[in-house]
């Protein structure tokens, strides 16, 4: 079958205008990528700029009364943090129980988080889930909100996030 002129460069336009719409797709899905590469935070721990601190909660401790541990660099005006752990809430079949980390403020020197990772590790296989991770947006409060199922033995909470002096 034969196809007229005017047809045929129809087709061959809305050929072409698929092809661009594709490529201005895939053009402005590669701007979604961060503008620069991370922090070097060991470079900034170096130059007491910046510090990593790791915080194990023990899975024993957890679903239980509310407390507060504090650690710091144990440098004079140095950085540290407030580690709080709010009292569970049972409702039903599952406990529910927030940390939150606070930098605490020593001296003239203020900190902010600047990172925060927290994972889980022992304990039964889904005993506990992290169900979110909030670090706000001015680095004052990292939090992690958990859920705790009724069987098996309670996970340990690993709390690493970094100071920064500002």
């Amino acid at each position: 079958m034969k196809i007229s002129f005017p047809r045929r460069t129809v087709a061959i336009i809305a050929t072409v205008g698929a092809f661009a719409a594709i490529g201005v797709g895939s053009a402005s899905a590669s701007s979604t990528m961060p503008a620069s590469n991370p922090s070097d935070y060991s470079g900034l721990n170096k130059t007491a700029t910046a510090q990593v601190f790791n915080v194990t909660i023990s899975g024993s401790k957890l679903q239980g009364a509310a407390f507060t541990q504090t650690v710091n660099n144990n440098l004079m005006g140095g950085m540290g943090a407030t580690v709080s752990v709010k009292k569970a809430v049972q409702d039903g079949m599952v406990t529910y129980q927030t940390i939150t980390v606070t930098p605490t403020k020593v001296g003239q020197v203020t900190s902010t988080i600047t990172n925060a990772f927290a994972t889980l590790s022992g304990g039964n296989y889904g005993s506990a889930v992290i169900r979110s991770t909030v670090l706000n947006q001015a680095g004052t409060s990292y939090s992690v909100k958990l859920w705790f199922d009724q069987q098996g033995t309670d996970p340990s909470v690993n709390l690493k996030f970094y100071l920064y002096h500002s």
